[in-house]
């Protein structure tokens, strides 16, 4: 069966085709760079959350974290727009859902 990816093909650990691992920031807030955003796209892409498979930019855009937020407000948490372990976790959790 393997591990499931997103619609970037990431897998659900962060790892690109398996091959190198996306790591992530304990705290990801609106403004920074950072190389898990594209990742991060295409989570919230696979769950509705994100128009577009947009590739490449790793700027936490106030449109990212709007996204974020919506994601954040639909899970019950702190709708803050800060990526941490609690938003990480529901991502994941909700991907893992979907692709069930």
């Amino acid at each position: 069966q393997g591990t499931p990816l997103d619609p970037l093909g990431f897998d659900l650990f962060g790892n690109s085709s398996g091959t190198r691992p996306v790591s992530w920031p304990r705290l990801l807030r609106p403004g920074e760079s950072h190389a898990c955003v594209p990742h991060l796209r295409g989570l919230l892409y696979g769950l509705g959350y994100w128009p577009a498979r947009a590739l490449g930019a790793m700027r936490y855009t106030t449109k990212v974290a709007a996204a974020v937020q919506a994601f954040q407000i639909a899970q019950r948490l702190d709708a803050d727009g800060i990526v941490g372990s609690a938003t990480r976790a529901a991502l994941a959790a909700a991907t893992t859902n979907t692709l069930d």
